[in-house]
């Protein structure tokens, strides 16, 4: 491979890397926050509240770089004429959902 392809590579990799930490936070963040919540003996409300608020931002900082290194159009979640699709193919989606790229898996 040229050098060109091995930085979109790397550039998918980071990608892939930005959604699970996106997937892995939000649990990690409820998880914690029901526990305190739990301790202080707080209402149920704060924890869905801010939970809420966690979510609305990390999905602006994610989709602002949701960049694919190949066409440089988005690469989850919007389709080749804009339509949006299913949130479940969300978690699974390892393909430019515009350009269908890498053609091949990339191993970690």
């Amino acid at each position: 491979m040229n050098t060109p392809e091995i930085e979109k590579y790397n550039a998918y990799k980071k990608l892939m890397r930005r959604k699970r930490l996106l997937l892995l936070s939000s649990v990690i963040f409820m998880l914690i926050f029901t526990f305190i919540l739990n301790v202080l003996r707080l209402p149920g409300f704060i924890l869905m509240g801010s939970l809420a608020i966690y979510l609305y931002i990390s999905m602006f900082i994610f989709l602002a770089k949701n960049v694919c290194p190949w066409c440089k159009l988005p690469f989850f979640l919007f389709g080749p004429r804009g339509l949006s699709g299913d949130g479940i193919h969300f978690f699974f989606q390892k393909k430019c959902i515009n350009c269908g790229r890498p053609f091949y898996e990339v191993s970690r």
